[in-house]
Formats: structure tokens, sequence, C-alpha cells
């Protein structure tokens, strides 16, 4: 297991964040975020350095008072397999704990990470509203959606 700290970014890192996210935006994996967005949301961010390079990054959107979302969690590929992406799920499970929400859902296409910490797979049917209106139509697979929607009670 890699021991690499779980930091929330600052405003210089966002063009990092870009770069790393944009082979995945490219092939629409993630929606793109310009950086006046990504800045208006930092504080929702947590990213993974190896000096000062960003090796992994997701970030937790909150969609109401009852619900919050894992987004864009992406490690990089010379890292995957050492239990990043976990640690960082299960950064963000706690995050959001603190903060009194009742329920933390994502949507992958790799599913068995999430279900290895209590993560439920659900119908899509159950995507909130607030999170379709804000990503779903905006995604070029909307209508072609293969992503699995996986929910954990908190």
């Amino acid at each position: 297991m890699l021991k690499f700290d779980i930091i929330t970014p600052n405003m210089d890192d966002i063009p990092h964040i870009m770069s790393f996210l944009q082979e995945y935006v490219d092939s629409g994996i993630i929606l793109f975020r310009d950086e006046n967005e990504i800045a208006q949301t930092i504080l929702d961010y947590c990213v993974v350095k190896n000096e000062s390079t960003i090796i992994a990054c997701s970030f937790l959107q909150i969609h109401n008072k009852n619900l919050c979302e894992v987004r864009s969690l992406l490690v990089d590929e010379n890292y995957r397999k050492k239990g990043l992406g976990k640690r960082i799920i299960l950064f963000l499970i706690e995050k959001a704990k603190k903060m009194s929400l009742e329920k933390i859902m994502v949507l992958t296409y790799i599913k068995e990470v999430f279900l290895s910490v209590g993560f439920i797979e659900e119908d899509k049917k159950e995507i909130p509203s607030e999170k379709i209106w804000s990503d779903c139509l905006r995604c070029k697979f909307y209508t072609k959606c293969e992503e699995i929607l996986l929910i954990k009670n908190l």
C-alpha cells in the first residue's frame, strides 16, 4: 500500500488537475470542467501527489442536504492496484459523514472497489434529478449510458 497523503489542492493545482484528467475528458469518461468551475469547488477536491505531480484525484459533489457523489476518481495508471483509489473513496466517505450527509453515490464503469467498501448497486432509475440536470444532460453518453450506479448509506 502506498503511503502518499490525500490533500486538498490549492488554486495553483487547477491546471495540473485539468491536465491530469484531460485524457479521460477527451474520451468522454469524465465531464469537462473549466478553470472557474474547478476553482469554485476546489475545497471539494482531493488529490494525491508524488512530489509535485498529481497521481490521483477525485471530488465530492453535494447534490442536496442528504446526498453527495464521488466524482472524477482517477488514479495514474502507474499507481493503480496499490490501494490509492480505495483510500480516496474512504477519505470522501469520512468527509461526507462529517458533513452529516445520509448517502453517497457514484456512477462508474469499475464497481469492484466501491463494492469492497459497502456501496450497493442500484437501478439507474434511482439517480436523483439534481444529478441528471447538473451532469447527465452534459454527457455525450446520456442516451446510452453504461455507467453503474452504486449507493452507500452513511
